[in-house]
């Protein structure tokens, strides 16, 4: 989804909108986004650079989802990129949801699927989607 399409779900999911990338997912012609992928990097946010000198990945992770307000957390494999990586389920406005976030050296980012998907499921899926986003030459 971009442009007008994807319009109605930046505005509420900003934070701010300058400091991620975000890229919407829809599988179904509903017009609901089935998954938002998010990623942050110290490469364009300084504030994440902030974060990551005074932060471990398992604080920024643990911050995440607190602030998240998600239940059963669960720490999986980060996948070939490394650092660390954690999913566990979340209310949102439209529902429960699952959300997986990663850590590493220099990025930050989630994938918020927006249906409860078991998290033995859904790990794998982000890494999916981080390893085919964080590309590094």
């Amino acid at each position: 989804m971009t442009d007008q399409e994807a319009a109605p779900y930046a505005t509420p999911a900003a934070n701010p909108a300058t400091r991620y990338k975000r890229w919407y997912y829809d599988s179904s012609p509903d017009g609901e986004p089935d998954g938002v992928l998010t990623i942050d990097a110290v490469e364009w946010d300084p504030e994440l650079a902030a974060e990551k000198r005074r932060d471990s990945l398992t604080q920024e992770l643990r911050n995440f989802f607190a602030g998240a307000k998600a239940r059963e957390v669960t720490s999986f494999p980060a996948g070939p990129m490394g650092g660390r990586l954690s999913c566990g389920h979340t209310n949102t406005d439209h529902g429960e949801a699952t959300v997986c976030a990663w850590s590493a050296a220099a990025t930050f980012g989630f994938l918020t699927l927006a249906d409860a998907a078991p998290l033995d499921d859904a790990a794998p899926i982000a890494v999916t989607f981080r390893t085919a986003a964080e590309r590094r030459s």
